[in-house]
């Protein structure tokens, strides 16, 4: 369990630190700039203590086992998968929304899309790499020693989706956490799950200034039937690819890997119970509290 508590605490300092610090930035008259505020969370609070906790309490040679073969296969495939998982948070984010509260749902996509091109840029960008690096490349390895492979998926999901903030932007993070955890353990390289984030961060970005504008001119209703309709899409085509993505040895390897380094595969509830993962709960239960 040393590894595993040792991941869970750098998660406890990088809440911690993401929360501290964006009271203080809040409070702060003068920093209105959305784009600083960015760089500042995501270098300050994501980067630099997963950076620092690779490089001094992992064994940085042991990651993940990447596929031999090169090709424009698992690219594909993770594009479509990542468009996939966009439309479904789509509606999770704003078509929910909308049905319960019209006036709160249009506030909530005005404010994640409308920006300008840098902004918008690093929106998409600089919290996906980082943000993969810290809950995919650092936490997931950390977790593949301890614990069964389909556990330590759910647990740095959960961990990626309560640095997101509030209980209503919960499941979304931890659904994408699922998927982009999966697209990097079959593909066995980190890129490809940034690939996906960057994909979905800029859709839902894109997306969301649509739906601002179509509510005001009327076409919310044809918006959400074209995202519907290129969510079968691509989840047929993801579909037709994923057995020749799947057949690559890679993902059997990374199977195989969680299975050699977990001497016993031990039950997620003694697993969270033993570890210091009560502690960041009951952290990010704290913060809900608060912030009602």
């Amino acid at each position: 369990m040393k590894k595993t508590k040792k991941a869970i605490i750098l998660v406890i300092i990088v809440f911690i630190l993401l929360n501290s610090l964006e009271i203080l930035l809040d409070k702060l008259p003068d920093l209105n700039n959305k784009l600083l505020t960015i760089v500042i969370l995501q270098t300050l609070c994501i980067f630099l203590p997963a950076l620092i906790y690779n490089r001094f309490f992992t064994d940085r040679k042991k990651t993940f086992p990447s596929a031999k073969k090169k090709g424009a296969g698992k690219g594909i495939f993770t594009i479509l998968t990542s468009i996939s998982l966009s439309t479904i948070l789509v509606f999770i984010n704003y078509g929910l929304p909308l049905l319960i509260d019209k006036t709160k749902a249009v506030d909530t996509a005005s404010k994640t899309g409308g920006y300008d091109f840098s902004v918008f840029f690093f929106i998409s960008l600089l919290p996906a790499v980082f943000e993969e690096y810290m809950f995919r490349r650092v936490l997931l390895n950390e977790f593949k020693y301890e614990m069964p492979m389909n556990t330590g998926v759910l647990l740095s999901s959960f961990c990626f989706a309560i640095t997101h903030g509030s209980l209503a932007n919960f499941l979304s993070p931890f659904l994408a956490g699922i998927v982009f955890a999966y697209i990097y353990i079959l593909t066995g390289a980190i890129g490809y799950s940034i690939l996906a984030h960057i994909i979905s961060n800029c859709y839902l970005s894109f997306f969301s200034s649509l739906i601002t504008y179509s509510v005001y001119s009327g076409g919310t209703a044809l918006l959400f039937l074209l995202n519907g309709v290129i969510f079968f899409m691509c989840l047929y085509l993801t579909l037709s690819r994923a057995q020749n993505v799947l057949t690559i040895d890679v993902f059997t390897k990374n199977l195989i890997r969680f299975k050699e380094n977990n001497e016993s595969e031990m039950p997620l509830l003694r697993l969270i119970i033993k570890s210091p993962f009560i502690v960041l709960i009951l952290l990010y239960v704290i913060r809900i509290i608060i912030k009602k």
